[in-house]
């Protein structure tokens, strides 16, 4: 689940498109390409995603599902 969450997400485009369609473009669009990967609205938009995705799997473990 984490790697393939990681893998469709870092795809760049994927994760940017998502972001559009849910209002969050201009977020992902903030801070400077000087400051990558730190200090961009891209960057902290990727890390939230894995973050979520983590804590998915982490449930899942916990509980025993699958």
């Amino acid at each position: 689940m984490d790697g393939i969450s990681h893998y469709w997400a870092d795809r760049r485009t994927t994760l940017l498109r998502l972001a559009r369609l849910v209002g969050k473009g201009e977020f992902a669009e903030l801070g400077d390409g000087a400051a990558a990967p730190a200090g961009t609205g891209a960057y902290a938009l990727d890390q939230s995603w894995h973050i979520g995705w983590l804590f998915a799997a982490a449930l899942i473990a916990c509980l025993g599902v699958g």
